[in-house]
């Protein structure tokens, strides 16, 4: 064998021996993705696995990890990115034509798609607007359960009534029909007249069903009486205050209305269906009680249930609630006595609270976290923390009483 002979065979051997360790490398990184891909997640179940062409859809993913990357494919060749991101178990999906997909998964820190044909999804048609020819009956009472029958609803399909002039896109179907195209309703919200949002079986759309309608009798009727007292009945204009209603009942809602207004055209938003809620009343005067009751869709004046509004100020009617605990003082100088805890730093420390007949004046304590306005007895700054009424008197420190 000659000199150069001998050179080109030492190379080849080179050659080899580089090849023999590139190719282990490759093995090696391509064994390393698959336990990235394989250990990082078992993606086990999807739900829902059967969705609407054309609508986007949640879907949860049993198993997943953050920002894990899928898609639903006839076949993942050629995927290398699949287009949804995992967030909090969830991703949204979207296809437009009808079929069964699988899964096209890539784990979080892996560059390898995989295949999971266990995991099927199957795109049903969109729902029609014309699936439900009929309705029986065509008339239901509030709150009442009835079995309705949809002609041409199918076993599987789904189905709500909303206001007429409510959007089915968006709605959430919630009634599964029978084989006989019946399911059981109870409509709870005002009488009227309801049309039809309509889910095919498999499906995750809601589509408004054309000339279908069912009028809801209201059988709820606001008494005059419902509430028959509030406490306080006296507050301070523009003060954040706890209302209490004696009579409310679960679902009931309040709105305070000028005495000249009535409460004609009202429409009482604030739920008191606990007892009490916070209102804010931003003009002084005397207001009525517009109540409604659960169920209902009128909005009537209480009788005997009025509230007053007046400037900043203390009269002894804000003090009787105290009386048991002989809140019997006469802090008449004061002119001001908002609620500590719905201020701010920039007005805390003018800012007194009446507790128990006995005024304090509200600071900033930064001592605590996060920081609070603060009229604790335990307070480590005790000439901030003094009382500022005392029975019969204004403290002796007029200066604090503004």
């Amino acid at each position: 064998m000659t000199q150069g002979h001998m050179f080109s065979f030492f190379i080849l051997l080179a050659w080899l021996a580089f090849a023999e360790v590139s190719e282990k490398a490759v093995d090696d990184i391509a064994e390393v993705d698959d336990r990235v891909a394989t250990n990082a997640t078992q993606v086990s179940r999807i739900s829902p696995s059967s969705i609407s062409a054309g609508t986007a859809t949640e879907i949860s993913f049993t198993g997943a990890s953050e920002n894990d990357k899928v898609e639903f494919a006839a076949s993942c060749n050629g995927i290398t990115t699949p287009s949804s991101n995992i967030v909090s178990g969830k991703a949204t999906v979207r296809k437009d034509t009808p079929g069964t997909l699988y899964l096209c998964y890539r784990a979080f820190g892996s560059n390898r798609v995989e295949e999971k044909r266990a995991i099927k999804l199957t795109v049903v048609a969109a729902t029609g607007a014309s699936v439900i020819s009929a309705v029986s009956p065509l008339t239901v009472r509030q709150g009442q359960q009835t079995t309705v029958k949809l002609t041409g609803g199918k076993a599987g399909g789904k189905a709500i009534f909303v206001r007429e002039n409510d959007q089915c896109v968006g709605q959430t179907p919630d009634t599964t029909l029978d084989a006989g195209g019946e399911g059981s309703f109870i409509i709870n919200s005002a009488g009227g007249t309801y049309k039809l949002c309509y889910q095919a079986p498999g499906g995750s759309d809601s589509k408004t069903q054309s000339s279908i309608a069912l009028t809801v009798l209201q059988t709820t009727v606001t008494k005059a009486d419902s509430i028959v007292a509030i406490s306080p009945s006296l507050l301070v204009v523009r003060v954040p205050t706890s209302i209490t209603f004696t009579g409310a009942t679960r679902g009931g809602k309040a709105q305070f209305r000028k005495k000249e207004q009535g409460c004609a055209g009202a429409d009482p938003e604030k739920d008191v269906g606990s007892g009490h809620n916070m209102f804010t009343i931003l003009d002084v005067g005397t207001y009525v009680l517009c109540y409604r009751a659960p169920g209902a869709d009128d909005a009537v004046k209480q009788t005997g249930v009025t509230l007053n509004v007046r400037e900043p100020g203390v009269v002894q009617a804000m003090l009787n609630r105290w009386s048991s605990k002989h809140g019997t003082l006469d802090c008449n100088a004061l002119t001001q006595v908002p609620y500590c805890s719905v201020s701010g730093i920039s007005e805390c420390e003018k800012t007194y609270f009446i507790w128990s007949g006995i005024g304090y004046k509200c600071f900033w304590d930064t001592k605590v976290w996060p920081p609070a306005c603060d009229v604790s007895s335990n307070s480590v700054d005790k000439a901030k923390k003094a009382a500022i009424c005392q029975s019969g008197s204004c403290g002796g420190s007029p200066s604090q009483c503004w």
